[in-house]
């Protein structure tokens, strides 16, 4: 190695390399040194001989098991990364010697716990231990890097916090994705510079600390995956949110005041400029859905009753998608003639806080856009006329609280809906599915269209409702028999729809384990004619 006297960066790579000669060590100006997917089974002791060595990457090198206890006296290291390699517990001895670390990567290794002394390297910015099942415990130490910035906990063992971490005043990302931890501690609140925090997949974890929306730079939070089905109105406080990727079907208003907020409705967004609606609305339960979908401005959930559609609705969210509402009446003049020329509405829900005193009766003309309808009632009393709904395809009974009488008035012109498809009838899991009200309603339903019923099974089919806690089951589904005559262009109208909604879902789960990583051709910027590169 006489020639490379002089080398700044050192890159080893293939599976042809199976020792690294003793004589490494002569390369007294050798910063950056990479091994990379070797066949080596030991690293050299002259290793330590490498006083101004910045950066070891020993990465995709399964073989190896340990590492020689000369790389302690690296005092001058700064990154140290050991992935995909058979190095166990013996490396922590070592790492701990290394004051001047920043960078410590040991992910995919077949360590088994995090030593308490991982306090004393205080300099430390980075630290990666995921996908290390072994690592069950984070010791309280850990809040004392205070000049941690990011730290990644991803596909580990671990199940709770330490209170500590709370002490990581500068930490600005925080992977816990696939691990099990059932809540965050309430100090998680006090991270006041954590711009992202990934909990994807942390399928044990129900519910979010109150402290987690004091995180005023907070930028990126992901729940996709978890069992949080519920968002508090204070994430009006997370003012810098941009990025919110959760299986969460609606938000408070009070998120209407993020504006950085991705697929913000525009409608809401632009409610909570105009004070004098803010005001209007303060009594309201309002949430919204995030506009995910092709159709319509997001869509909103008004879980306070009214006896009519209020006159907000046509003022200010009458290009949203879809609507879920409590009313007590639904009349033609005053509420239909809204709901009908709502120009994107495509999913609609009437939950009906009474049961209605006359039959409903929805005549052709409007609807241009809906698809879904859910009627909520304890008696549905509703007429279609011929030409109603034109692009109606899923029809929803549902009986959330017990059924009432036999239903003297069933759901009748059912068969004018052209585009239907599918008609289900769900009620809440408390009560019997068979009552005279919703019997008698399915029996009129199934001879009007002639279409073959199918009982469905309870056991994993309830789903939350969209406007509360409580929860539903299909007991009974009618579909369009696939040889039925259709009407012109029943397949046409589907572009939108249901299919779209689950484009939101889909779009955003990474957790972040790929974002950690940092290339290994990064450390070349010390010029072409100080690197040197063997591959075998």
């Amino acid at each position: 190695m006489c020639g490379l006297l002089r080398l700044r960066l050192l890159r080893l790579w293939g599976d042809g390399i199976s020792k690294i000669p003793a004589d490494i060590g002569r390369l007294k100006y050798l910063e950056t040194l990479q091994v990379i997917e070797t066949k080596i089974t030991r690293l050299p002791a002259e290793i330590g001989d490498l006083k101004q060595l910045k950066t070891l990457e020993v990465t995709w090198n399964q073989e190896l098991a340990e590492l020689p206890r000369e790389v302690g006296k690296l005092q001058h290291l700064e990154t140290l990364r050991i992935r995909q390699s058979s190095i166990r517990e013996q490396a922590w001895e070592i790492i701990g010697t290394l004051k001047k670390l920043k960078t410590l990567d040991v992910t995919w290794s077949k360590l088994s716990g995090i030593p308490s002394d991982i306090g004393e390297l205080r300099q430390l910015k980075n630290l990666d231990v995921s996908f290390n099942e072994r690592i069950t415990d984070l010791p309280k130490e850990i809040g004392k890097l205070q000049n941690l910035e990011t730290l990644n906990l991803e596909a580990t063992g671990i199940t709770k916090l330490p209170r500590e971490i709370g002490n990581l005043q500068r930490l600005q990302t925080l992977y816990l994705s696939h691990t099990g931890i059932t809540e965050l501690p309430r100090e998680i609140g006090n991270l006041q510079y954590l711009q992202a925090l990934y909990l994807n997949d942390v399928k044990t974890m129900t519910k979010l600390p109150r402290g987690i929306w004091r995180l005023q730079h907070l930028e990126r939070l992901h729940l996709q995956g978890t069992k949080v089905r519920k968002i508090t109105r204070e994430i009006g406080g997370l003012k810098k949110l941009k990025d919110l990727d959760a299986n969460i079907g609606t938000l408070p208003f009070e998120a209407g005041q993020l504006s950085k907020l991705e697929r913000l409705p525009k409608c809401v967004h632009k409610a909570w400029k105009n004070s004098d609606l803010v005001s209007s609305l303060a009594g309201e339960i309002l949430s919204f859905q995030k506009s995910c979908y092709l159709i319509g401005d997001g869509g909103l959930v008004v879980g306070t009753k009214h006896m009519h559609i209020p006159w907000w609705i046509k003022e200010h969210f009458n290009n949203i998608g879809t609507l879920d509402i409590r009313i007590c009446k639904l009349e033609e003049e005053q509420d239909l003639k809204i709901l009908r020329e709502m120009p994107y509405l495509w999913d609609l829900t009437l939950r009906f806080e009474v049961v209605p005193r006359k039959t409903i009766v929805i005549s052709s003309g409007g609807f241009a856009k809906l698809q879904i309808l859910t009627v909520d009632s304890r008696v549905p009393r509703i007429t279609f006329q011929e030409g109603a709904m034109p692009r109606l395809e899923y029809l929803t009974f549902e009986f959330q609280f017990y059924g009432g009488p036999p239903n003297t008035d069933p759901p009748m012109g059912i068969k004018h809906l052209v585009r239907l498809e599918e008609v289900s009838f769900q009620c809440n899991k408390w009560y019997r599915g068979d009552s005279p009200c919703i019997s008698t309603t399915i029996d009129v339903v199934t001879k009007e269209l002639g279409w073959p019923a199918s009982a469905e099974s309870s056991e994993g089919s309830s789903e939350a409702s969209s406007s509360g806690a409580n929860e539903i089951e299909k007991i009974v589904v009618l579909r369009r028999p696939a040889s039925a005559e259709s009407s012109e262009g029943s397949n046409e109208a589907s572009s939108s729809g249901a299919a779209e909604s689950s484009e939101c879902n889909n779009e955003a789960s990474s957790s972040g384990a790929a974002e950690s990583s940092e290339g290994i051709n990064e450390a070349s910027s010390s010029g072409a004619n100080e690197i040197e590169e063997i591959q075998a």
